[in-house]
């Protein structure tokens, strides 16, 4: 059911715009560290991260430097096992009928 609802929310966004919908995604895809994020916060903790390393691109500050590009690769599928993570524990949650209002 879950992924019934899944395919009901982007079909139409899919429909609508094609390749635009798709481009959106590699958009984000192509997209630095940023520096507000957690990897980059490690980064610079770390001292990876100089001043001269920070960059304006797609409209926000990035960071550079040693593992900023392999944080930010793996940045989406972080992402996307956390939310399949979440999805799981609140369909758990849901089936012992522990989910939602009480």
């Amino acid at each position: 059911m879950f992924y019934f609802i899944v395919v009901i929310f982007f079909l139409p966004a899919f429909l609508l715009g094609g390749e635009s919908f798709v481009k959106s995604f590699t958009y984000h895809a192509d997209r630095g560290l940023q520096v507000e994020s957690l990897a980059a916060s490690v980064l610079m903790k770390l001292g990876w991260v100089g001043e001269v390393s920070f960059s304006f691109e797609y409209g926000a500050f990035e960071v550079g430097g040693q593992g900023a590009g392999l944080f930010s690769s793996l940045s989406p599928a972080i992402t996307g096992a956390l939310l399949i993570v979440t999805v799981t524990i609140m369909y758990r949650k849901h089936r012992q009928g522990k989910f939602g209002p009480e």
